[in-house]
């Protein structure tokens, strides 16, 4: 008898631990630990539920809830805790199901003779057509289905043909929808977001956000300009300085803050004779999603007067933020992690609030001014965001620069983005935004983005270009002091 009860002692024990250590992706589960993260890690939580706006959060917060509890698929879970979190209205919060392979796959067989069909009456300026990945691997079909899919996802990318073993032909790799001269896009091959992410079409060039290219085959071929476009994201990833005119250059960075300062420096000082006797300047920051910080690099060519950038970040103090600083200490220099230790004191002293973190303002002062270019004009659109608004909101400042477009994403109000979040269900990724920035009270840029000088919003974008070239050469621009 003894030896059993200890058998019988030690199954329990050992299910008790099995159990604990499953998994747990019960709807409300995840819903409830959600919401939990986000009141005491956000630091957008207290401005984004205060007043009024606190009844609104709690009744959304409790039919949320009422549904989770009864829902049992995966994809009707995302969607509801989705719904959460735009609440914020703040794309830093980020909720994502990066778990491609377990996630459902739609297959609609459609062989290319009826995809020809279906398509030989497209428009050059939407997506469908036949279109083959730049690498040559897949061949899509994309259509337009109008009133097929929810909330307006009417074109639908269908795979024809495909030498990559993990997309197997008839896969339904998207699904798009228009948003002013983008495409939303909701495709397998990036998971699940809670935010939906701008796509561009360039004439015959689609620019899938999950990292596929895709190039027009049928009913139209790319021209001769959109292939030298390809060729030059093929070399540093879009970044490429020339000529436009004998008096105008173009600085292009539309693939967004990815490259080494050093191969930065030795683009830029490689056309620094050109650039330095052209008097005009067009940087063209068009779908640049931000990156890292190499858009200093740009500062020397908009600058014109010092700039001033507040300090005094504001961190939720809490056990997970702090935690997320504590892990991030190999990264300073002993000197940094000394300083960064006393702010942590600071914050655990003040648990749950927001905490300055005593940064002082930085004054942008270069040595000098660059006689050229002596009048330059910053391009922009909807998908500029995050570190690519910081350049922007700097030449804004600056006299003799003209920014020209549409207003961008609006990603600065609240940031420091760590580490994700442990939820129940392990395929979910929450990352919170820590900090909050010091303009966020009284210039609050997120809720409409940058706004441009001038609005070229009511033009297509294919023509942004040549308007900016036309400006310049005008005289009628602003110049430098």
């Amino acid at each position: 008898m003894p030896n059993l009860r200890f058998l019988l002692l030690w199954f329990l024990l050992l299910t008790t631990l099995v159990l604990k250590a499953q998994p747990n992706c019960e709807c409300v589960h995840n819903f409830d630990a959600i919401v939990r993260k986000v009141q005491l890690n956000y630091a957008g939580f207290m401005d984004k539920t205060n007043g009024k706006k606190q009844i609104a959060y709690n009744r959304l917060c409790d039919s949320l809830r009422t549904v989770a509890a009864r829902t049992t698929v995966e994809g009707t879970c995302f969607d509801l805790l989705t719904a959460y979190t735009l609440f914020f209205q703040d794309r830093h919060l980020q909720l994502g199901n990066y778990q491609t392979a377990k996630l459902p796959r739609n297959y609609e067989p459609l062989t290319l003779a009826k995809a020809r069909q279906l398509t030989s009456n497209a428009r050059r300026d939407e997506p469908v057509g036949i279109w083959r990945s730049e690498n040559g691997k897949v061949e899509v079909a994309i259509l337009h289905q109008p009133g097929r899919s929810p909330n307006g996802f009417d074109y639908q990318g269908i795979v024809l043909s495909s030498q990559d073993t993990t997309i197997r032909p008839g896969l339904e790799l998207f699904r798009a929808k228009r948003h002013g001269q983008s495409y939303f896009v909701k495709a397998i091959l990036s998971g699940r977001s809670n935010h939906q992410h701008p796509t561009k079409q360039h004439g015959n060039i689609f620019y899938a956000y999950w990292g596929m290219t895709l190039i027009r085959e049928f009913p139209f071929t790319s021209t001769a300009a959109e292939q030298a476009e390809l060729a030059a994201n093929r070399v540093n990833n879009g970044f490429y300085i020339k000529p436009l005119a004998n008096d105008v250059a173009l600085i292009s960075l539309r693939r967004g803050f990815s490259l080494s300062d050093k191969v930065m420096d030795s683009v830029l000082r490689y056309h620094e004779p050109m650039l330095s006797q052209t008097p005009n300047l067009i940087i063209d920051l068009r779908d640049n999603g931000g990156g890292n910080n190499t858009w200093e690099k740009l500062l020397p060519y908009v600058y014109s007067k010092p700039v001033t950038w507040p300090g005094g970040w504001l961190m939720r103090s809490s056990v997970d933020n702090i935690q997320m600083i504590e892990r991030d200490s190999g990264y300073y220099t002993p000197a940094q992690w000394a300083k960064e230790k006393l702010f942590v004191e600071k914050l655990k002293q003040h648990m749950g609030e927001l905490v300055n973190n005593g940064s002082a303002d930085v004054t942008i002062k270069l040595d000098n001014i660059r006689p050229n270019p002596r009048r330059v004009v910053v391009l922009i659109n909807d998908v500029c965001a995050s570190s690519s608004e910081f350049i922007i909101q700097i030449a804004k400042q600056s006299p003799g620069v003209s920014v020209m477009g549409s207003p961008t994403s609006g990603m600065m109000d609240y940031g420091d983005l760590r580490h994700p979040l442990p939820l129940p269900c392990p395929d979910l990724r929450l990352v919170i935004p820590m900090a909050k920035s010091p303009w966020t009270d009284t210039a609050p840029i997120d809720p409409t983005g940058i706004l441009p000088d001038i609005s070229l919003a009511h033009l297509p974008e294919s023509e942004w270009l040549d308007v900016a070239v036309k400006q310049l050469q005008s005289g009628k621009l602003p110049a430098k002091p």
